[in-house]
């Protein structure tokens, strides 16, 4: 074996060493996260023809990989999602502990047919007010345009 430039014996790559191996492992995890080319060579030391020709080669690897890091993403943010909802959910029941604790008599007596609107729109909103409506044979807007009609009088009157 010729010495190098420093004096020092070359040894000759082996295709399939570990020093091989370790850096394609390295490449496909890479690969996997997005990474390009001229950033994996520069990481790895590898050049750019070496890991376009790796692609081809470990293209199923690398798909695999990229699966297997987007379910993982997947899960984590699902996570963090339901977490979310479930701080929502407990601050929902706190406000709602809250409002039935307190009663109606701190409120302006002009708000509460807005109060009352709100309520029956929310109602109808979840189909609850049409089928109670229903089951006692009442016509669907009867409550509402009633309300309405209530609060547009006041509004007129100043009452």
């Amino acid at each position: 074996m010729a010495p190098n430039s420093v004096g020092c014996t070359r040894l000759p790559r082996q295709r399939g060493s570990r020093y091989d191996l370790r850096k394609r492992e390295r490449f496909i995890e890479l690969r996997a996260q997005g990474w390009s080319y001229n950033r994996i060579a520069k990481s790895i030391s590898v050049s750019k023809p070496t890991l376009l020709k790796w692609n081809v080669e470990l293209r199923g690897q690398i798909a695999e990989m990229r699966s297997i890091r987007l379910d993982e993403l997947r899960d984590k943010f699902q996570l963090l999602a339901d977490s979310r909802l479930e701080n929502y959910g407990r601050e929902i029941q706190k406000i709602h502990r809250e409002l039935k604790r307190r009663n109606y008599a701190d409120v302006p007596t002009e708000r509460l047919p807005d109060i009352l609107i709100k309520l029956y729109t929310s109602l109808r909103k979840e189909d609850l007010f049409a089928k109670e409506q229903a089951a006692s044979e009442r016509q669907p807007e009867t409550w509402l345009d009633l309300m309405k009609r209530s609060y547009e009088n006041q509004e007129l009157t100043g009452t």
